[in-house]
């Protein structure tokens, strides 16, 4: 008797999980992927220095202060700023096609069964 009562329990488990998956998925395992979104574009913001450069275009590089060296520094740190922004960007693109894939994963695959579950009827 207590095997049969503990297989329902298992039963209604899988059940529950099977069907509570999806508001799962697009209320607290979306939060959680915006948040690793957020959190991966600072970190990445944060290891390209880009607030950095940006806080030192103007500061002439190596203390030399003639107009040449000036004008070279902003030249290098602008060029420097251009690509980094760049690189950010593409990543930032690159974690919004993460984000994407993560909302239409489940539609897809709903999608994906229903078609080849249907087309092996006919």
């Amino acid at each position: 008797m207590a095997s049969v009562v503990a297989a329902g329990q298992v039963f209604k488990d899988v059940v529950l999980d099977v069907l509570l998956f999806p508001v799962y998925w697009y209320t607290t395992g979306l939060v959680r992927m915006i948040t690793w979104a957020g959190d991966n574009l600072m970190a990445t913001f944060a290891s390209l220095s880009l607030g950095v450069w940006l806080k030192n275009i103007f500061v002439p590089m190596y203390g030399q202060r003639d107009w040449q060296s000036r004008l070279i520094s902003v030249f290098m740190r602008s060029v420097q700023i251009v690509f980094r922004s760049l690189g950010l960007f593409l990543w930032s693109v690159g974690i919004l096609v993460v984000c994407a894939l993560y909302l239409l994963a489940p539609l897809a695959l709903i999608a994906f069964a229903l078609y080849h579950g249907l087309g092996s009827l006919s």
